[in-house]
């Protein structure tokens, strides 16, 4: 779905809970097209935030943010077909108090005509494409994609990948029982799964010569 809007969208949005895949699916889209050089002037991922330390992190101290204004004052001139991958927005967003981000986000896109723009945020991000050359057609369903929890058949599946090369976790993952109830207090989230089988191997027993 993320590759099909961006054929014809220059605004994507993956949507979804912490720990849901956001990230891993951003970068697995990022690397796919480039591999493929479907944007032949460059594939760029970026941390919003990281953008936020450098807007002037005290801010959110209760400082005045005018670091923060003056980053967000200036867009960057980003020519050519380019895919610019934006993550952990809503930070920056929240952050912004006035919506600068997201006022600065539809300049990024009416200021550089043929960049291409893939967010992973929490919640939708009410990006303006009013002044853009190529405006976004369609309803907002066609450039949103929600990433869901996995089901708990998924999610068990998940576990046992992640605890293949442990034959203590392995036969924990075994049990229909307790792998259900692994992932249901996971919340069917891949991060917290895998988390769980990081912290379950440091603390199982060491597997025999």
């Amino acid at each position: 779905r993320v590759l099909r809007a961006l054929r014809c969208r220059r605004l994507v949005q993956i949507l979804g809970p912490p720990g849901v895949g956001k990230r891993t699916l951003a970068c697995l889209i990022a690397n796919f097209v480039w591999q493929r050089h479907l944007f032949p002037d460059g594939v760029h991922y970026v941390r919003v935030d990281d953008l936020r330390q450098i807007a002037g992190g005290g801010a959110r101290n209760g400082g005045e943010p005018r670091a923060g204004d003056a980053f967000l004052s200036r867009t960057p001139a980003l020519p050519g077909h380019k895919l610019l991958v934006l993550d952990s927005c809503e930070g920056l967003y929240r952050w912004s108090r006035t919506g600068a981000f997201v006022d600065w986000l539809s300049r990024l896109l009416t200021e550089n005509p043929e960049l291409q723009l893939l967010i992973a945020a929490e919640t939708h991000l009410p990006v303006s494409t009013d002044h853009s050359r190529d405006p976004l057609l369609g309803s907002l369903e066609d450039h949103t994609v929600e990433v869901r929890p996995l089901s708990e058949a998924d999610a068990v599946d998940l576990l046992r990948w992640f605890c293949r090369d442990h034959a203590a976790l392995q036969r924990l993952a075994a049990e229909a029982e307790s792998a259900q109830r692994i992932v249901e207090l996971c919340g069917h989230l891949p991060y917290a799964i895998e988390l769980f089988a990081r912290w379950a191997a440091l603390r199982a027993p060491q597997d025999s010569p």
